[in-house]
């Protein structure tokens, strides 16, 4: 069932220059009036397009590095306490890891809420520039709270 106002683009009446759409009744609505909200003053101000690929192309791959250490980390701690550290492999642990680990991720994907308005901002060609030490910055708090974790959460207690 066609809807009230629906006509073919090729039927639609050209009154003024502008379509218009004929209802049930006779009457006639401006194509206007249905984009009136596309078209607001508020919409205006934003961006034409918000183009995260830069935003994605950026962080993304630099990804897989920031797992890495968090795991080569991990490791670490039970390469280097072996014997001490062998009663807390158990599935506790184990969770409580994979927990850690997602959380890792969740705070990593915070940085978009800092880079996508800093990419449409003033600023861009500073915060490009900078991009690389908010990096080096939230890996290095990345690597503190695993420890932080490990040491307090899942490490034995003696």
């Amino acid at each position: 069932m066609e809807h009230p106002l629906e006509e073919p683009e090729d039927r639609l009446p050209i009154l003024e220059d502008k379509p218009f759409l004929r209802s049930r009744s006779g009457g006639t609505v401006p194509l206007d009036y249905f984009y009136f909200a596309i078209q607001s003053k508020s919409m205006q101000s934003l961006p034409a397009k918000l183009n995260l690929s830069e935003s994605f192309r950026y962080w993304e791959p630099r990804r897989l590095p920031y797992n890495a250490l968090l795991t080569l980390v991990a490791l670490g701690w039970i390469a280097l306490t072996w014997p001490h550290f062998r009663p807390s492999l158990n599935l506790r642990a184990g969770a409580a890891l994979g927990l850690l680990a997602l959380v890792a991720n969740v705070c990593y994907s915070v940085v978009y809420l800092a880079d996508i308005p800093a990419l449409h901002s003033p600023l861009r060609s500073h915060w490009i520039r900078w991009r690389g030490l908010v990096l080096a910055l939230g890996m290095l708090l990345g690597v503190m709270l695993e420890m932080y974790w490990i040491a307090d959460e899942i490490y034995p207690n003696p």
